[in-house]
């Protein structure tokens, strides 16, 4: 009678085996912690960088509604300028047309 070939999975294992796995095992998921860990840094650097531009557009938000407010300024300012002028320029008006009337009034009774 033959005998079967005996297979490795059939062999039993001693207990030196096992620890030799276990501590396969350990290292493997130290490995895998420290790579997961160094991603994780890696990301928390990268949204320290956004953070960063953040803040940066921020304050250049900042700097153009200053500047908005600024022109703003500038505008009531020469706009309330115009109405100075108009004025006048209103006041002279009517002035020479009253003049011009009171001159055609004298060339009539001439």
């Amino acid at each position: 009678m033959k005998t079967k070939p005996i297979k490795s999975q059939d062999l039993p294992t001693t207990r030196g085996m096992l620890d030799l796995v276990r501590k396969e095992l350990k290292a493997d998921n130290r490995s895998l912690s420290t790579k997961m860990d160094s991603r994780f840094s890696e990301m928390d650097s990268k949204f320290c960088g956004l953070e960063s531009k953040f803040s940066g557009l921020e304050s250049k938000m900042d700097k153009v509604l200053s500047e908005v407010a600024r022109i703003g300024t500038l505008v009531e300012e020469q706009n309330s300028n115009n109405r100075i002028v108009l004025d006048g320029l209103t006041s002279l008006w009517q002035r020479q047309e009253r003049s011009e009337a009171r001159i055609e009034k004298l060339e009539k009774r001439q």
